[in-house]
């Protein structure tokens, strides 16, 4: 068994009997791909809104913006699109280019974007408050033991239009 089929194996052995998730295996690179599939059709209304979580995975995509407005295309007006990204702006020049390296020979390298890059993949969608901050700040009332400004989100609400 390979790496991606074990990954699958063990998300699925996870997943409660219930039906109320699916793992798909599939390549963020071809959203219609991983929407069209039949697992996916099963458990979604596409004609109803949804969240898309796109956590810690845009900063492996060559064109974040692109992925993102296709899955936005798939989507119902109302849905939510959340994405927290690694943000260079808070990395000294020495750790960014030690990240870059570490990723460097995988099959995703990193792409770290700056936080004024990471904010226009929020275009076309209306970001809730704080808006797209470090990621602490969405709980600021939580003690997070996690104030990090170098992953960066926010939520956004899709307004059915780009």
């Amino acid at each position: 068994m390979d790496r991606d089929e074990l990954v699958v194996t063990h998300g699925r052995a996870l997943l409660t009997a219930d039906g109320v998730a699916a793992v798909v295996p599939g390549d963020l690179r071809d959203p219609r791909a991983i929407t069209g599939d039949l697992g996916v059709r099963a458990l979604l209304d596409f004609n109803r809104p949804a969240a898309v979580l796109l956590t810690a995975v845009l900063h492996f995509a060559d064109a974040p913006a692109g992925i993102i407005a296709e899955l936005c295309r798939l989507l119902a007006p109302g849905s939510a699109v959340v994405i927290s990204h690694a943000c260079r702006n808070a990395l000294p020049d020495e750790v960014e280019q030690e990240v870059v390296e570490v990723f460097a020979d995988t099959d995703t390298p990193i792409a770290l974007r700056t936080a004024e890059e990471i904010r226009t993949l929020f275009d076309g969608l209306d970001v809730a408050a704080p808006g797209v901050v470090p990621v602490a700040q969405w709980r600021p009332d939580h003690d997070l033991h996690y104030e990090s400004p170098q992953i960066i989100g926010g939520v956004g609400t899709w307004r059915g239009r780009l």
